[in-house]
């Protein structure tokens, strides 16, 4: 998933700015949702933290190809952690936390991402002919039914405040 370190400087500089853009659309549509939760007193079920997640994937993968792309660049973000987080023991306290783990955000945000439009997204999956896909192939087969109930999920809690036209 994680965007070419290829070409010329300009064009590395280009392509980590975009990065930097695009995480901090994700950071802050991620508090934006938090920030929904607590004005509208909406219902959360499960973690706060991983609802607003599912929001701010929501949100970046209805737009335009550039806000797609944002949320490819925070996925890529919770990669390089996930790494970090897999390669290392955890203290008991990283399972406590009210996120949960960096790993299992990093999946479940390459679920929501593939699952928002398999075809662009396919490369994504692990299988034999792309053993370099970072998303299991069972975990796959679940993420388009995943995405669409995480939109109907937060459209019907958002529909009375929204207004249209």
């Amino acid at each position: 998933m994680e965007q070419q370190t290829k070409g010329s400087a300009e064009q590395r500089e280009a392509v980590a700015d975009e990065d930097v853009i695009g995480m901090a659309n994700g950071v802050i549509l991620h508090e934006l949702g938090h920030a929904l939760v607590d004005l509208y007193d909406l219902p959360v079920t499960g973690k706060e933290e991983d609802a607003v997640d599912q929001l701010s994937v929501l949100l970046l993968t209805a737009g335009d190809e550039e806000h797609t792309a944002y949320a490819v660049s925070t996925v890529n973000a919770l990669s390089g952690l996930a790494r970090a987080e897999l390669a290392g023991r955890l203290p008991a306290e990283a399972y406590a936390d009210e996120h949960s783990l960096d790993a299992q955000r990093f999946y479940n945000q390459v679920c929501w991402l593939f699952g928002s439009d398999p075809g662009t997204f396919a490369s994504v999956v692990q299988v034999p002919e792309n053993p370099d896909g970072v998303l299991p192939v069972d975990r796959a087969q679940g993420c388009e039914a995943e995405y669409d109930q995480l939109n109907s999920s937060w459209s019907t809690l958002l529909q009375p405040y929204l207004k249209i036209g």
